[in-house]
């Protein structure tokens, strides 16, 4: 039998990576208001933590986010309630926060990390217990002071005694990155025992101030005893002012290729790309487009809102590098004014931001927003270079807007009776607002997933085919799930709840009757359709044998036969000019090498 003894004596473990800030962690200002974010630091990456076995296989795992974070920030704060049941939560806030240890940008933990990403900075509950003072607010967040003319902008900042913190407290700014002609006034403060002060903080830009950003701290020193208060601000010159803006409609079209080119950066976030340095080459914002600016006027408070490039469309076969990239060669970002530099965050950089979808941080041209407060927004669509050649990515595009999208595509099954092996499978996925993501969609089968190998905007059809490493189909029932999500999907950030954690996305649940036959399934035309002159006819034909022919009648006369396919997609153009008008039956007949047909019919009509 083993013994365990337990005692109060603290072990510290060095690490050489304590107190910096993992890769993933999320960086203000925050999208409305440009607000400085985060608070505070906590350790979040590589936690053991206890966890379900049905998770984990185990009773503990190591992982990592702000839902490890989280928890030591909420127990730091649980302890210090326990010894000072009376703090109100703003006291507790300013404890934690003017406490803080500074998180450092290297591991050799000689340069600290922004405020930008560190908040305050890293939780230190010991130097929490006795904080002398309380601050109100706890950080300080100028926004924006325009530029060129001189400007400024002060905060009242309340100094409280937390018990043994009266006295004089001087005042210190300690920038961190600073712009010229800009700067910040703090005046030193005294507070009475058990009272409190107000002091005056001013951010101030000169006439002529240069556009960037500034951020640090104001310290209050008393002695060798210093309480920080993080602040941030930018000096904003919009490239933008001026520029024609066209009221934003469901549909309509434009040219990056023509016009004048006023902004090339837009932020925040200020490095949407930033994935793309894994290939090394430069991922910052270099948009030397002619931008379109489009305005959108929200009445009320809306769920969400946003646009996308549908024109060019999407290559869904596209290389790793072009669908981070230059797939999407068109950019529209999502602004909260006519300004580069006012980016509703990451919802609105024209990438796939929701870590829950399978296209995550693939550029998509769309953008947008969640939960928007009434107001004016506005698009600019612009476009870059191809990072890897050079190349100008401007050009023509068609650009689709939504406002209150909350329901999920829409998916049918077509290929309902599908033949042993490999097949394809064929479905019609459709969405009415923000339209379907074709790189979202998978066929879930087993324990395995597959992407859609084509997906036609226009007409909704999506394929899928297993592909040879799989096991074969055999004759029977067969289970399966298509996953469909829509474009606002990708702008879904913090809207993930208990009940549904991704709104915007279809799991439908099919059942497949697998044959030892060839089958045959109606693609296009849509059964009743009035046929164009030039009707295209499409089907998809499988089989578990090689097959030799797909035949295409107009009743019991051929229209014509093709023996090569794409994924097993057989398609044709059938010229109806001069057919009778009225009601007709396309037939379709797949054959194989060992003999065996199977056919399929769809009624038409011919209208002129």
């Amino acid at each position: 039998m083993a013994i365990a003894r337990f005692s109060s004596d603290t072990t510290e473990v060095g690490t050489t990576w304590a107190g910096v800030p993992s890769s993933f962690s999320a960086a203000g200002l925050t999208p409305f208001g440009k607000a400085l974010k985060p608070d505070v630091m906590a350790p979040g990456s590589q936690i053991l933590s206890s966890t379900l076995p049905e998770h984990a296989g185990d009773q503990f795992a190591i992982s990592d986010g702000t839902s490890f974070s989280a928890p030591h920030v909420a127990g730091a704060a649980a302890l210090l309630l326990e010894r000072h049941p009376s703090w109100t939560p703003a006291q507790m806030k300013s404890a934690l926060m003017s406490t803080a240890g500074p998180a450092f940008a290297d591991s050799s933990r000689t340069q600290e990390e922004s405020v930008l990403v560190q908040g305050a900075g890293l939780v230190s509950v010991p130097a929490a217990d006795r904080p002398l003072i309380f601050t109100e607010p706890q950080s300080l967040s100028f926004g924006y002071l325009g530029a060129p003319g001189a400007t400024s902008r002060a905060i009242p900042v309340v100094v409280s005694d937390a018990g043994d913190g009266a006295g004089t407290w001087t005042a210190e700014v300690r920038a961190q990155v600073a712009s010229s002609g800009a700067t910040v006034e703090a005046a030193p403060v005294t507070v009475a025992p058990g009272g409190k002060a107000v002091v005056q903080v001013v951010a101030r830009t000169a006439a002529g101030a240069a556009q960037g950003d500034n951020f640090g701290f104001v310290l209050f020193r008393r002695g060798d005893v210093v309480r920080r208060v993080p602040y941030a601000f930018s000096v904003s010159r919009s490239s933008l002012t001026g520029a024609r803006v066209v009221p934003l409609r469901p549909s309509q079209t434009g040219n990056t290729r023509s016009g004048e080119d006023r902004a090339r950066v837009y932020r925040w976030p200020t490095s949407p790309f930033a994935v793309l340095g894994l290939f090394g080459v430069d991922p910052s914002v270099n948009d030397a487009g002619a931008e379109k600016i489009y305005s959108l006027d929200i009445p009320r408070q809306a769920v969400n809102a946003g646009v996308v490039v549908v024109r060019p469309t999407l290559r869904i076969n596209a290389s790793i590098t072009s669908l981070l990239s230059s797939n999407a060669p068109i950019h529209p970002w999502f602004l909260g004014s006519l300004d580069e530099n006012d980016v509703l965050g990451y919802a609105g950089i024209p990438v796939n931001v929701n870590g829950l979808m399978p296209d995550y941080l693939y550029s998509l041209g769309a953008s947008g927003g969640v939960f928007l407060p009434a107001g004016r927004y506005y698009v600019s669509v612009d476009s870059g270079r191809d990072p890897f050649t050079g190349r100008s990515l401007a050009g023509p595009y068609t650009l689709r807007s939504w406002v209150n999208d909350v329901k999920p595509p829409v998916v049918r099954l077509l290929t309902r009776t599908i033949s042993s092996g490999r097949p394809t499978i064929v479905a019609q996925v459709t969405d009415a607002k923000s339209g379907v993501d074709p790189m979202s969609l998978l066929l879930l089968y087993r324990d395995l997933q597959f992407g859609a190998i084509m997906f036609d905007a226009k007409t909704g059809i999506a394929m899928f085919s297993i592909p040879r490493e799989v096991p074969s189909l055999f004759p029977g029932p067969s289970f399966m799930r298509i996953v469909a999500s829509d474009f606002q999907e990708s702008k879904n950030i913090n809207t993930d709840s208990a009940s549904s954690p991704m709104p915007n996305t279809r799991f439908h649940g099919v059942r497949l009757e697998v044959v030892g036959r060839p089958t045959v399934t109606w693609i296009t035309p849509e059964q009743g359709k009035c046929l164009a002159a030039r009707q295209g006819l499409q089907v998809v034909a499988n089989d578990n044998v090689p097959i030799s022919s797909v035949g295409f009648f107009d009743g019991d006369r051929q229209i014509g036969r093709v023996r090569k396919s794409v994924a097993g997609l057989y398609s044709m153009t059938w010229r109806t000019s001069g057919k009778p008008r009225g009601a007709h039956v396309l037939t379709a007949v797949v054959s194989d090498t060992r003999g065996r047909e199977s056919e399929a019919r769809r009624p038409v009509r011919i209208c002129r």
